[in-house]
């Protein structure tokens, strides 16, 4: 309950639309990648070789600060 609480309240300050937001959360915790074209002009995510998204070290230490809060 407190990861979602803080989860929720960095997505009001991330500037980030909710489906990208919530869909990097989602492929943080193995699931599908939601707006990933807005991700990856963030820089949280990018394109590897074989067209495959992977997180970027900004990607992965935004989804640690979000579950922070």
């Amino acid at each position: 309950a407190e990861r979602k609480a803080n989860v929720d309240k960095t997505f009001s300050a991330s500037g980030l639309n909710e489906d990208a937001f919530y869909g990097l959360m989602d492929f943080a915790s193995g699931g599908v990648l939601d707006g990933e074209r807005e991700l990856e002009a963030a820089g949280l995510v990018e394109r590897a070789a074989d067209g495959a998204y992977r997180m970027t070290p900004a990607g992965r230490s935004f989804v640690a600060a979000a579950e922070r809060g």
